[in-house]
């Protein structure tokens, strides 16, 4: 899960439905500090890609989008990874 000071978000969710999700400009930081370049297209794109396969979820705030993991996406991807290391 992705580990960021609270201080040094731009945008923190209002709400407690959306308080553990990102915003997009907070993704991009964190993926640049860990030396990730992607544009904005392209990351839209991919959370667009993880939303449809159910591993995030969206959270709109007013004009803030806010993105969460999904529990039960995040259990299948494990359970595949440990069969998928047991071969």
């Amino acid at each position: 899960m992705l580990q960021f000071d609270s201080e040094r978000r731009k945008f923190l969710p209002d709400t407690s439905k959306a308080k553990e999700g990102f915003c997009p400009e907070d993704i991009l930081m964190v993926l640049r500090e860990e030396g990730i370049r992607i544009s904005n297209t392209k990351l839209s794109y991919h959370l667009k890609e993880l939303r449809e396969a159910h591993i995030i979820y969206l959270v709109k705030e007013g004009k803030r989008n806010f993105y969460l993991f999904n529990d039960d996406g995040l259990e299948t991807i494990q359970s595949w990874l440990k069969r998928v290391l047991k071969k």
